[in-house]
């Protein structure tokens, strides 16, 4: 698991979280976080916030949120302004972790 946010501003600090930021780079990642729960039509005092997770690539991270990004298309990797991607914006204070997930090359 990699700690997204730490303690601190010493520059030590700051020297392990770019290396934990170039250690998940462009890999594919398993993210837990907590979710906002929208209540319709019933009584709001009976549900909490849920813990969910979403898999994909973290694209952008700032100290404050994570864009990751879970579906784009070949075309656009290879040519500006294609298509689009999907993903997600989480803030970090709601992130409870996040793993880095092996993946073997089953065809090419």
């Amino acid at each position: 698991m990699i700690a997204l946010q730490q303690k601190g501003g010493s520059s030590e600090n700051n020297n392990l979280e770019n290396a934990k930021k170039k250690e998940i780079e462009n890999k594919i990642v398993r993210i837990e976080y907590i979710d906002h729960v929208l209540v319709c039509n019933s009584d709001p005092t009976k549900y909490k916030p849920i813990v969910r997770e979403a898999i994909g690539r973290i694209v952008q991270e700032t100290s404050e949120y994570i864009v990751l990004i879970w579906e784009q298309s070949l075309m656009y990797r290879r040519q500006v302004n294609i298509t689009p991607e999907s993903g997600m914006i989480l803030v970090k204070k709601l992130v409870l972790g996040v793993w880095i997930l092996g993946c073997q090359t089953l065809r090419s």
